[in-house]
């Protein structure tokens, strides 16, 4: 929870402001990667047209195995949708939450074009090495095995059963 907070904290006194254009930019400037050899990035890529109980469920299971949500844009609103992350967020986690960010560099990094796409990646870069993604309509305990059992990159397998493992304890 500490984490949304925070970035909820930073970002919205730049949707309240007048001047959209540069304000959103400073929001959307990419992230520096906090993926390391140990320490993987985990994604679910979320749209705006997803109904609102699939967000909460998939945010509930990116809170439990440490995945951040990824939104390509705000939708048609930005106060819509920022009231509608506010509203998944408290229907899905009481104490804790998964981070939510606005980030369309990242669906083109990883060449999103549908949701949820679930990725696991060691950095931002989207080099076709670096990162494994699965699209389609399932859980994060879902994809993770995919990772696990189909995934062509050894960091990506491990990483997926680390993962899993650690979501389990929970």
């Amino acid at each position: 929870m500490k984490r949304i907070l925070l970035l909820l904290a930073m970002i919205f006194p730049l949707w309240a402001s007048a001047g959209p254009s540069s304000d959103l930019q400073k929001i959307m400037t990419p992230q520096k990667a906090l993926a390391t050899e140990s320490v993987p990035n985990g994604y679910v890529f979320v749209s705006t047209q997803m109904d609102d109980s699939d967000w909460i469920n998939l945010a509930r299971q990116a809170q439990r195995y440490g995945f951040s949500i990824v939104l390509n844009g705000f939708g048609e609103s930005d106060l819509n949708t920022r009231q509608r992350i506010n509203q998944v967020i408290r229907t899905c986690c009481e104490k804790a939450a998964p981070t939510v960010v606005v980030h369309p560099q990242l669906f083109r990094a990883y060449k999103v074009t549908a949701t949820p796409t679930f990725v696991i990646a060691k950095n931002n870069s989207g080099d076709p090495g670096s990162f494994s993604k699965v699209t389609g309509s399932m859980s994060v305990q879902d994809a993770l095995g995919v990772f696990y059992n189909k995934s062509r990159i050894e960091f990506v397998r491990l990483a997926a059963a680390r993962i899993y493992r650690s979501g389990e304890n929970q």
